[in-house]
């Protein structure tokens, strides 16, 4: 049986190539792309055995980032490193073919990630070596010789990666044995562990500490402690033994199913209610439950969208607060100021320490 797509990602690209790829029996089929390094497409095609006779098919390039834009190829194209887009067939093809497909992955140029039985994503399952398709792909690298020198010299980059890594490992330890404010969990640390690397500290938290409540932060922002501990105090529905979180909270959130935040485990159009990963604190009860739970919970994309797919397994009360910021946006009693820079930082603590405002003096 055809495949309606393919969801694929070019990985690294090594020599010249032309290579025949994927896609698309129905309306709107489409496959997603990108490249890590620079290439030019020389032609698209479509599996002529699937052409029905008296009937406009196009083919389209449509940037993922800006799905307004569609770019009905005029050969040759350059598309840049770490282009990320979707091709597109406009039009209708014949749902059966008898031939049979090799899969080309140019050396390990692509990895095939995903198949699309139809347009939508939620139909769509992991790539698989029988899948067939109709769309194909041609195109070269233009600065060969560069990236030549590059594979050579790939060694010695990984060897001085390598140094720079041990130095700041070094320099980490330090850190942690002159202030002891660093834990370091066993776990990879990549964007998509960190739900993973939240509930080992929730676990290292509940054998070393006691605690009523946890704040969450991301090392990019600013808290105003302060006023946070007085809020906690002084309101009463922030009791530690009932299972609340307290955030500015995203609802309704679209799943991505491309780029950085890309969900393919998440089997819903739509998230749950999730915290504004800047800032957010949770209850005792809250932190209990999910360290009792740790080895069940299962570890979405983001850090963030996880702990509200968790929590909506439970009955928890959600208390939304606009003094929680998400980005760089202030405001006089913002508890947080988010998505900041080494220098920014320095710069709005030495002013937060002259006047208590996170915003400015003025």
């Amino acid at each position: 049986m055809l495949e309606l797509g393919l969801l694929l990602e070019i990985i690294h690209v090594k020599y010249l190539l032309n290579i025949g790829l994927m896609n698309m029996i129905a309306k709107n089929g489409k496959w997603i792309f990108q490249w890590n390094y620079p290439v030019v497409v020389t032609q698209l095609g479509i599996l002529s055995s699937l052409l029905p006779e008296n009937i406009e098919t196009k083919v389209a390039i449509m940037d993922v980032q800006n799905k307004v834009t569609k770019i009905y190829v005029d050969y040759p194209i350059l598309l840049p490193k770490y282009y990320e887009g979707l091709i597109l067939i406009e039009g209708y093809l014949k749902e059966r073919s008898c031939l049979d497909m090799v899969w080309n992955d140019g050396g390990g140029i692509i990895t095939f990630k995903r198949v699309y039985l139809t347009s939508e994503h939620l139909d769509s399952k992991v790539f698989f070596s029988e899948a067939r398709v109709a769309l194909s792909i041609k195109f070269f690298v233009p600065e060969i010789e560069k990236l030549k020198r590059m594979i050579h010299e790939e060694e010695l980059i990984t060897k001085q990666w390598s140094l720079q890594l041990e130095e700041l490992n070094k320099r980490l330890r330090t850190e942690i044995a002159e202030k002891e404010d660093i834990l370091i969990v066993n776990i990879t640390d990549t964007y998509r562990s960190l739900p993973a690397k939240l509930l080992k500290f929730y676990q290292w938290l509940y054998f070393n500490h006691e605690f009523s409540y946890i704040l969450k932060t991301d090392d990019d922002s600013l808290i105003n402690i302060d006023q946070l501990l007085q809020k906690l105090l002084e309101d009463s529905q922030f009791d530690p033994t009932k299972a609340w979180i307290w955030s500015r909270f995203r609802k309704n959130w679209p799943v991505n199913y491309i780029g950085k935040w890309a969900d393919y485990d998440y089997q819903s159009p739509y998230y749950p209610t999730f915290p504004c990963g800047a800032a957010y604190v949770i209850s005792q009860k809250i932190a209990l439950w999910l360290i009792s739970n740790a080895e069940l919970l299962y570890t979405y994309q983001g850090e963030d969208v996880s702990m509200g797919i968790w929590l909506s397994a439970i009955n928890t009360n959600f208390i939304e607060d606009d003094h929680f910021e998400c980005n760089r946006e202030c405001k006089p009693q913002s508890y947080n100021r988010a998505q900041l820079s080494p220098n920014e930082i320095q710069e709005i603590w030495s002013s937060f320490e002259k006047c208590q405002n996170l915003c400015s003096c003025k």
